[in-house]
């Protein structure tokens, strides 16, 4: 198998070109092939393949590490986009990814997604409340309460609001919000803070634990800060993570923008 390793703000990627669906049998080699020690290394694999929509030029397969699926995955479409630019010679790319279309746009040396939408429906993530909306609520965990909210961005994530987000223990705390019986199903945990006119977030992902960044948490960070008055809409943000800053902007429709880059490291083959 062939293989090209890219990445976007510090989360890696092994992107297959399966146009020709050769490669399918390696989906149950998912887990060995993204291990950093004994595989290639990833926090997933993208495998590129002929779209079922008229007006995508092609699909992208996206698995995590622990191979689930991610219902959406902006630093893999990123790097599906850096991968594709030498190939298809266009400034747009219209990408199916679980069943809906992401229009990508090429705007100088960044790629830009410009119609997210995100939904603050707790069912959608889901969480066992009766409340319609679940924003800055009190979560106890090891007899210490957090102020959390939920955001959905494709995927779902709970947003929690921290002081000492630089002392925080993202692997162990994340873990031990993403199993409490209120979230019955697999959500990301954000860890968020905004300082003057940036904020700053550490990631949990359910499918890959703590990671250097995700594009659609920081997506759902500003979202977070918005309804709790702290950005104004139109105005671009940097959202600092580990790996990078993604620049992220909510406008009057509630729609997301969001920018990023990619790079290629490396191709191989196995």
């Amino acid at each position: 198998m062939n293989f090209f390793k890219m990445e976007s703000n510090s989360s890696d990627y092994i992107i297959v070109n399966n146009l020709e669906k050769n490669y399918k049998n390696y989906i149950r080699s998912i887990k060995e092939l993204c291990d950093r020690n004994t595989g290639i290394g990833s926090n997933g694999i993208i495998f590129i393949e002929e779209s079922k929509y008229d007006n995508a030029c092609i699909k992208l397969d996206v698995y995590n590490s622990d191979g689930s699926k991610p219902n959406l995955n902006i630093n893999a479409i990123f790097c599906a986009c850096e991968y594709l630019k030498n190939i298809i010679k266009n400034k747009k790319y219209n990408i199916e990814i679980n069943n809906q279309i992401i229009s990508v746009s090429k705007e100088n040396n960044c790629f830009s997604i410009n119609n997210l939408k995100y939904d603050l429906n707790p069912k959608k993530v889901p969480i066992l409340t009766e409340k319609n909306i679940f924003f800055n609520e009190l979560l106890m965990v090891d007899n210490k309460f957090y102020e959390v909210s939920s955001v959905t961005v494709g995927n779902p994530h709970v947003i929690v609001n921290m002081d000492n987000l630089y002392s925080v223990n993202v692997s162990e705390l994340g873990e031990k919000i993403r199993f409490q019986n209120i979230f019955p199903e697999k959500i990301n945990v954000v860890f968020s803070k905004k300082i003057n006119e940036n904020i700053y977030i550490k990631i949990y992902e359910s499918g890959n634990g703590k990671v250097e960044s995700c594009g659609t948490a920081a997506a759902a960070s500003l979202v977070n800060s918005f309804y709790n008055s702290h950005v104004l809409v139109n105005k671009e943000y940097k959202i600092y993570q580990d790996g990078g800053v993604s620049l992220v902007t909510l406008d009057n429709n509630d729609k997301i923008k969001i920018k990023g880059k990619a790079k290629y490291l490396f191709k191989g083959k196995i």
